[in-house]
Formats: C-alpha cells, structure tokens, sequence
C-alpha cells in the first residue's frame, strides 16, 4: 500500500481562479462543453416551460450521488471517486451503478426526448458541435470510471 498525499489535487482551473481573483480580477475559466450543454438545456427548460422529469426533485444535499461521482472522476479526484461510489454502494448493487452510468451517457440534456428534441432543434451549428462533443465527455466520463473499477482489488 502506497502513501497517499494528505492535500488532494487541485481540480483542473482551480490555480487559474485562485491567481485571477487574488489579482482583484473577476474572471471565470471555459465551462467544459458538458457544463456548457448542460447550462443550456436547463435555460432552454426554463424558457420554453417544459418539464425536465417528473418522479424525483434535485436538491442539494451531502448524500452520495452520480453527480458527484461524475464530478471526481472529471477533477481526476480518485479518492472522491472511491469514496462516492463506496457511499453509492451503501443502497447499490455494482452492477446498478454501471447500468445508471451506462444509461446517463445514453440519455439527453433535458430529460425528455421529446424536450431533447426540441432542444436539439434550437442550437445553431457551433451550438450543435458542442452538444457532440458534450455527449463524447459523457463517454469519456463512464469509461474514466469503467477503467477505474476495473482497476480496483
């Protein structure tokens, strides 16, 4: 067993924030085009009155969730990863979790086909760009954390 750091990894674009904002200017690192598609989908929801799922309500909270889970592996946090996924572990199967991972990377930015229909349709082709290469991190993001749990012992 190796010996962990005791200060985990800053997240990519951190040092940039702390050192743009120690110099009193107010700046704000490029969303990746997942944060970038996501923000526009939840704007085009809103805009548009659409409904983005019925059955559950996002909250806030401390508890484990994929979005965390999500947001580790995209930081390269590995033991957030571990920790997420062991928390998520607590009222899942393994291979649920795989199949939710699965099922996210499959699944639109809105909700609803219908709504990511719609949505789709709204984007202008630089928009439209994005949105593939939002899918393609999603892709990236599940296979991040199939290779790392293939990895574990």
């Amino acid at each position: 067993m190796g010996i962990e750091p005791l200060v985990k990894p800053n997240p990519p674009g951190a040092l940039e924030r702390q050192v743009i904002s120690s110099m009193s200017v107010k700046s704000e690192i490029a969303q990746t085009p997942l944060q970038e598609i996501q923000d526009k989908a939840r704007r085009f929801i809103e805009r548009e009155g659409l409904k983005k799922e019925t059955g559950w309500q996002q909250i806030q909270t401390d508890e484990a969730s994929y979005s965390k889970l999500r947001s580790a592996l995209r930081n390269d946090d590995f033991e957030a990863v571990k920790d997420n996924y062991e928390a998520l572990l607590k009222n899942r199967k393994p291979s649920d979790i795989k199949k939710e991972m699965r099922i996210w990377v499959s699944s639109g930015f809105t909700g609803q086909r219908s709504n990511e229909h719609k949505f789709r349709n709204s984007l202008t082709p630089a928009e439209e760009a994005i949105y593939d290469k939002a899918k393609d991190e999603k892709r990236d993001l599940k296979d991040k954390f199939n290779d790392w749990l293939d990895a574990q012992p």
